[in-house]
């Protein structure tokens, strides 16, 4: 018998709350689960992570030359992939 998992994240960035459905093919099981991820700890990764291209790049002018955008900008950018990262951990594990 084949079963295969299928996932659908929703993310709503303003509040960082993603819902999180999951459920296999041959199974009647469908589970959904509602995870919020740390604000606090996405604000830490975001900033090593702006840090890092800070770093990267020479300073914070650089980076924002190089990317076109403001700091502000990337910070928000970042934050969706940094939930969505987060979320994925946190079904994995």
């Amino acid at each position: 018998m084949y079963m295969y998992a299928f996932l659908k994240a929703i993310i709503v960035l303003g509040s960082c709350t993603v819902l999180v459905m999951t459920g296999c093919k041959d199974d009647v099981v469908n589970r959904v689960t509602t995870y919020v991820p740390d604000k606090e700890i996405v604000n830490v990764q975001l900033d090593g992570r702006i840090n890092y291209f800070i770093r990267l790049y020479g300073s914070k002018e650089k980076l924002e030359q190089a990317s076109g955008k403001t700091i502000a900008q990337l910070r928000d950018e970042y934050r969706s992939v940094i939930v969505a990262q987060m979320v994925v951990d946190h079904i994995q594990n």
